[in-house]
């Protein structure tokens, strides 16, 4: 998997992979302002993974976390 570098970070994109990350606060159609990652647990390890440049501007598809989150288990 690319780890994609943009310049400006699409809200509706995971910031690792490009891909939609289904985050309802991205989109403001959405008839429920909630995104998957509200219930997840995610490790802050897994977080330290996005690029700094565009941390915070876009939630990780559920995709991109699992795969981070397996790769930090003991």
């Amino acid at each position: 998997m690319n780890c994609l570098m943009p310049t400006e970070q699409d809200p509706g994109r995971c910031p690792l992979c490009g891909r939609g990350n289904a985050c309802g606060l991205a989109d403001p159609t959405a008839p429920v302002r909630t995104c998957w990652c509200f219930s997840a647990q995610i490790a802050s390890g897994t977080l330290e993974r996005i690029p700094k440049e565009v941390r915070g501007r876009a939630c990780l598809c559920s995709s991109c976390q699992q795969r981070l989150q397996e790769e930090q288990a003991p």
